[in-house]
């Protein structure tokens, strides 16, 4: 089995490919990341290839030969930037992804996994389902969900997933939620909680996310086209999170409290569980007290 990985050294693709190779490389017998950069000091059963994919025509840089599997992880790093960054944000996470595609129809690919995120329902008092109909709010979300509809017709010739990540988080990610909430509270910044809870979810550990990832590698679970929900089993807000990080410091955050309506981004896993047996197993007091570590060395577990 050869599998083909974009994104291969961001948070998600490069704790992937990690798993994959410590753990035997699991059934894969060839596995090459796609990266922008220098990948540095690497195991030798890794094969590199190095593209820009924010540029039109990327593809051509892939090698000719064929692959069975295409995980495609690599994202816009500008997610936030809009609309200064307008263009970065859809050139990488849609019209790169038509690319892909396009690229993997010639080239023998039998599954594709995308990774997309839970932004595409758009903030809402409810728990998201795959088939809610869809009302994001952001350029990061509208991007995503344009990729879906890219990839949608392209099922006809191999098996598609897509990824609904919910909250991804865990030690050595950055600029996302959870970090820049422990960075705040270490450098005593104010941090907002509207209606007193701030921000609802139901985050998944990274390692949760990317034991589902593999299962989807090497086993054959989702044939078809099929849209699943990757979260957490817990239901947190930042309230929950600030006072977590009270016990593991001992430090008091410095919080400000609005009237406004706290933003709900909450999925349900229920059809994961269903088709592919599958759980989160770290709890979210786990998880956030490794990410808090990974930060802060003095951190106590209570």
């Amino acid at each position: 089995m050869k599998v083909l990985v974009t994104g291969a050294t961001g948070f998600v693709g490069g704790k992937l490919i990690d798993a994959l190779v410590r753990n035997g490389m699991g059934g894969v017998e060839e596995l090459r990341g796609v990266i922008r950069g220098d990948p540095g000091n690497s195991d030798p059963r890794l094969k590199w290839t190095r593209a820009d994919l924010s540029q039109r025509g990327w593809t051509t840089c892939l090698p000719g030969e064929n692959f069975d599997i295409v995980v495609h992880f690599a994202q816009s790093r500008k997610y936030r930037e809009f609309p200064e960054q307008a263009d970065d944000i859809f050139n990488l996470n849609a019209q790169a992804t038509f690319e892909l595609a396009n690229w993997a129809l010639r080239h023998g690919v039998k599954r594709f996994l995308f990774a997309s995120t839970g932004n595409v329902y758009g903030f809402g008092d409810r728990t998201c389902k795959e088939s809610d109909v869809c009302l994001t709010d952001s350029m990061y979300g509208a991007s995503k969900l344009a990729a879906e509809t890219i990839l949608r017709p392209f099922a006809q010739h191999f098996d598609i997933t897509i990824l609904r990540f919910f909250g991804i988080y865990g030690p050595d990610q950055a600029n996302m939620l959870v970090p820049d909430l422990i960075q705040r509270f270490l450098n005593g910044e104010e941090i907002v909680l509207d209606g007193n809870l701030g921000v609802k979810f139901n985050p998944v550990y990274i390692s949760d996310a990317v034991e589902a990832v593999i299962r989807l590698i090497t086993e054959n679970l989702l044939p078809g086209y099929e849209i699943i929900n990757v979260g957490g089993s817990e239901v947190v807000d930042l309230r929950q999170l600030v006072i977590q990080l009270e016990k593991f410091s001992g430090l008091s955050a410095k919080t400000r409290i609005t009237e406004s309506t706290p933003k709900c981004l909450v999925g349900s896993t229920e059809k994961m569980s269903n088709l592919m047996k599958w759980n989160a197993k770290v709890s979210f007091r786990e998880g956030l007290f490794l990410t808090y570590k990974s930060l802060h060395s003095n951190a106590e577990e209570v």
